[in-house]
């Protein structure tokens, strides 16, 4: 079966045959792939970094779960610990410090190379 040979197929012969009126410089590709190359990075260190938190909450929560379902009578205890400020403060003092290792440094090495 033969396709007709239409308006449409002619124009775009037409547009692929001619010079484009435009110019690309000459190191377009490089610099394409430089920049491709810095968000993917970006994109692979908030990854890991997510995997890791994810790691350590669910290490947490089958800890958290294991020691209620053996030491019921002395869960109220450990939850008193997990829940006063000391410890949010050094989560969150932690989860900054993983992050800028993970994230920050990785960002700002791509943005001295680009």
């Amino acid at each position: 079966m033969k396709r007709s040979f239409s308006d449409e197929d002619a124009w775009m012969d037409n547009l692929l045959k001619e010079d484009p009126e435009y110019k690309l410089s000459d190191d377009f590709a490089d610099k394409l792939i430089t920049k491709i190359d810095a968000v993917e990075s970006v994109r692979q260190s908030v990854y890991e970094f997510l995997i890791i938190v994810g790691l350590f909450v669910v290490i947490l929560g089958t800890f958290l779960v294991t020691y209620y379902f053996f030491k019921n009578d002395d869960f109220i205890a450990l939850s008193s610990i997990l829940d006063n400020s000391y410890t949010l403060s050094i989560a969150v003092i932690a989860l900054f410090i993983l992050f800028a290792d993970k994230v920050l440094l990785s960002v700002l090495s791509q943005l001295k190379r680009l």
